[in-house]
């Protein structure tokens, strides 16, 4: 009686404490692709007059193309992040086939990947935050 006792708690204290950690309520858990697209990051959002001027030149545009495409529906947004100790803009559109297609660096270069660029960027981007929403 004692052994299978112990045996049982041998088998289920760790199963109870990996079903415990794996539980999906905690936005730790999800993936850069998923809060984005689940619109999970935190939003602070920013004037249009207070972006870099070359990043409103690009929401401009982008505000533009929704307008002129008001069948769609899909709020695109702008994000700004830390990457390497440095600061990046991320344009989000649901219909860009690669979600980190429009990333650019602080003074509006844009940035062009390689495999091991972008999946760094993927694991150790950080302080992400919606900052501009462009709606039609």
């Amino acid at each position: 009686m004692q052994i299978e006792r112990l045996l049982a708690v041998i088998f289920l204290v760790p199963l109870l404490v990996c079903l415990a950690s794996c539980s999906s309520d905690s936005n730790e858990n999800d993936d850069l692709y998923g809060l984005i697209v689940n619109d999970k990051i935190p939003t602070q959002l920013v004037d249009k007059e207070n972006l870099p001027g070359w990043l409103a030149e690009l929401v401009e545009k982008a505000e533009t193309s929704a307008a002129q495409e008001s069948a769609s529906k899909r709020p695109s947004r702008i994000y700004q992040l830390s990457w390497n100790g440095k600061k990046y803009y991320m344009h989000y559109d649901a219909f860009n086939s690669f979600i980190f297609y429009d990333v650019y660096t602080e003074d509006g270069r844009h940035v062009e990947w390689d495999a091991y660029d972008s999946s760094d960027f993927n694991t150790r981007s950080k302080d992400w935050l919606c900052i501009y929403i462009i709606s039609n």
